[in-house]
């Protein structure tokens, strides 16, 4: 007697909304010598109970003289 093996379906990965998605990103603003303005992604923040901001940074802080922007991220998904 032969055994046939029956495969279930392979559900495939959907992204999940973070439980806590960050409320703003932390950008680093640079003035290029062109005059132009380079922002770049350091980071994001959450809104503390007592009215600051918990902050996580994914990369090392921008050099001297870089300005550092908060802005409010988008909804997750948008």
């Amino acid at each position: 007697m032969t055994e046939h093996v029956v495969s279930a379906p392979i559900a495939l990965a959907t992204p999940k909304k973070p439980a806590n998605p960050p409320s703003h990103k932390i950008m680093s603003v640079c003035t290029l010598s062109s005059g132009t303005k380079d922002f770049t992604e350091i980071g994001v923040a959450w809104p503390t109970k007592k009215g600051g901001f918990f902050l996580r940074f994914k990369q090392a802080l921008p050099a001297a003289g870089a300005d550092i922007l908060l802005v409010v991220n988008k909804p997750y998904g948008a």
